[in-house]
């Protein structure tokens, strides 16, 4: 299709023109064509001091239903890698209602250490601070419909969406 930027092309003052692409390597292809099965991941959710029992996440659809779920300040949602507290590496999201917002923590644990991100909206968000018991910046209290687009991201293995930053704080 004329006009339709492909590999191999280059965006030009003048429009495409053929540009030299490196080629795919073949177990990189292979990684793209056949991904890796999906990490199957549990949640913990706290409601009004009353907390649940670990439970399979089923689907991305339904962290919607689980935040929802949080909705007094102090309420929180954990999301882990399934049987984290077993295993030498894994991923976990931590989600607390905070009366004026929501603070969304995202962590990996390697064995040796666990990287923690606080995440807010922005590049700022880099620099808000991230200490154990500390005030949550106001740029670290999300909106619900933030809270669901970061997790979403999170689960898929993508990271953090454009527009938020997060602030890190390394146990171990």
């Amino acid at each position: 299709m004329p006009g339709t930027l492909v590999a191999g092309n280059a965006m030009t003052e003048s429009g495409l023109a053929p540009s030299v692409a490196a080629p795919i390597e073949e177990t990189l292809l292979d990684l793209l064509l056949h991904p890796a099965a999906e990490e199957a991941f549990q949640w913990i959710v706290s409601v009004n001091d009353h907390c649940s029992n670990w439970r399979d996440l089923e689907s991305r659809a339904q962290v919607v239903h689980l935040v929802r779920l949080i909705a007094t300040s102090g309420d929180w949602l954990i999301i882990q890698s399934r049987n984290l507290d077993h295993s030498p590496s894994g991923r976990y999201a931590q989600v607390m209602n905070t009366g004026s917002g929501y603070l969304v923590e995202v962590a990996y644990s390697d064995g040796a250490a666990t990287y923690n991100w606080r995440i807010g909206l922005g590049a700022e968000a880099d620099a808000a601070g991230n200490k154990p018991h500390a005030t949550v910046a106001p740029i670290q209290r999300l909106k619900f419909a933030a809270v669901t687009e970061v997790l979403d991201s999170w689960l898929r293995g993508h990271g953090m969406p454009l527009g938020y930053g997060g602030a890190l704080h390394v146990y171990g």
